[in-house]
């Protein structure tokens, strides 16, 4: 911790416990949490509570028992939880310096009917101000840390969050909101309005604002391509992301040890939106998994090939770059179809003709075929060609590459070629909040990628959180 007490924290309102990664990553301890939602509580037990030996247990079953067995309260090893907040009395209540609530935001939220406060889901920040009035004044939480979206500031034309600052101050809380934005910590554009109450009688403290750093002056690691069964973080292996400071740099050993970074490559997914790469995705939302959809500028995908990450790019054939992509799938030859010698680029997979041989048995594109050429494996390790779409190269196209299997194409006007776009994995919208790889694989131990979205799209991101927390 950067300064403050460490304290103990209820986390209401829990979602998959954006709020408790972010508190625990400060040094604070998690006294008991509260969620409505089955798989997000699931999920949460998980990614925070279970023991390994319980998830073994739990790993001998099926998904869909896994996901009721889990919910019993064994699982949760003796911490508080409530599932819902309307039930919940004030004396059953654990003693915490702090509550943290993400109060559902769906009437508060520009993209809802903007029913504000008189919505059914958006009233429920009336039950935290109902818990605080039953508790006698000296057993009241020392802060309160509340997020919800930009929509809440405009909602009822600004007299929603007026009356919600108003319950605040009537039970003996000074308040401070800020609107920060993910895209300071992670590289996603995400606006959330954070107010932090503090009890007036323990004397005057301050927290925000803090400052939007805009990631310049921290180092940033975004992922890890060589983790062993023993090291899930080798030093050799770290992606940074370009918009943070460099790592410490020493002799490397010889080569094979340099940082790698990754080329940001977030695009607008939607029909027709051609090439429009961006350094931070749009929003995550609940439904992500909508994939590719007519409204622009909502929702972001990557120019690739298949799902998955491009781990990495090592050695020439024929001064062209050879690409591995995980899950299974062949190397995959890339070229922007000129000369041969320009500088190549992991994206574009969809090129004008050029010539090549067999490779590994896959057959590549010749010289004077009349069609743009795609070459990779179905989901079934079948080597596949597939022409690239009719009509307008301007404007995107489905290209099917086996049954029950297509990617979205658009055209590259600066490298003459098509790419491929994808949806985000939910392991990527899980990233754009802030978690490790080992809290999303928890999650997808008792959920479906469906829930994954979703739960990613309602939580908080975690490097925002921390920053609050250290100030406390």
């Amino acid at each position: 911790m950067t300064g403050g007490k460490v304290m103990k924290f209820l986390d209401f309102f829990a979602g998959v416990g954006g709020f408790r990664r972010g508190m625990e990553l400060a040094g604070h301890t998690c006294a008991g949490f509260c969620e409505l939602d089955k798989f997000a509580a699931a999920s949460y037990i998980s990614m925070h509570l279970i023991t390994e030996g319980q998830r073994e247990g739990l790993s001998k079953l099926p998904l869909r028992k896994r996901q009721k067995e889990i919910l019993k309260e064994g699982y949760r090893n003796g911490e508080w939880y409530a599932d819902d907040i309307r039930g919940v009395d004030a004396g059953s209540l654990p003693d915490a310096g702090c509550w943290c609530f993400g109060a559902p935001c769906q009437d508060f939220s520009a993209a809802g009917q903007r029913k504000g406060l008189r919505g059914g889901r958006s009233i429920l920040v009336r039950e935290i101000f109902r818990l605080l009035e039953e508790q006698k004044e000296e057993s009241r939480p020392e802060w309160l840390i509340y997020e919800n979206v930009k929509g809440m500031l405009s909602s009822n034309r600004g007299l929603d969050y007026l009356s919600i600052l108003s319950e605040m101050d009537r039970l003996g809380y000074d308040i401070e909101w800020q609107n920060i934005n993910s895209a300071w910590f992670v590289p996603q554009n995400r606006e959330r309005i954070y107010t932090v109450g503090h009890l007036r009688r323990k004397g005057a403290r301050k927290i925000l604002p803090i400052e939007g750093t805009d990631r310049g002056n921290r180092i940033l690691q975004i992922g890890n391509y060589l983790p062993t069964s023993t090291r899930g973080n080798p030093n050799q292996g770290r992606i940074y992301d370009t918009g943070g400071a460099a790592p410490r740099l020493n002799k490397m050993e010889g080569g094979g040890r340099e940082p790698c970074i990754a080329v940001k490559c977030f695009m607008d997914i939607n029909y027709g939106a051609g090439v429009n790469i961006t350094g931070n995705a749009r929003a995550i939302e609940g439904r992500y998994c909508k994939g590719v959809g007519s409204r622009p500028r909502e929702t972001s995908g990557v120019g690739t090939l298949f799902h998955g990450d491009i781990l990495h790019a090592g050695k020439n054939y024929n001064q062209r770059k050879t690409v591995h992509f995980p899950g299974g799938i062949s190397r995959t030859l890339v070229s922007n179809g000129h000369s041969g010698n320009e500088p190549k680029i992991a994206v574009p997979v969809l090129t004008p003709g050029w010539a090549e041989k067999r490779q590994n048995g896959r057959r590549l594109k010749e010289n004077g075929e009349p069609m743009f050429t795609l070459t990779g494996q179905d989901r079934h390790g079948v080597a596949v060609d597939i022409p690239a779409p009719a009509g307008n190269p301007e404007n995107g196209a489905y290209i099917q590459l086996s049954e029950g299997l297509a990617v979205y194409a658009a055209w590259y006007e600066k490298y003459q070629c098509y790419i491929a776009v994808r949806k985000l994995t939910p392991k990527e919208c899980f990233r754009l909040q802030g978690w490790e790889d080992l809290y999303f694989e928890r999650a997808a131990f008792v959920n479906s990628d469906t829930q994954l979205y979703k739960q990613a799209g309602n939580g908080v991101t975690v490097p925002v959180v921390r920053e609050i927390a250290e100030k406390l």
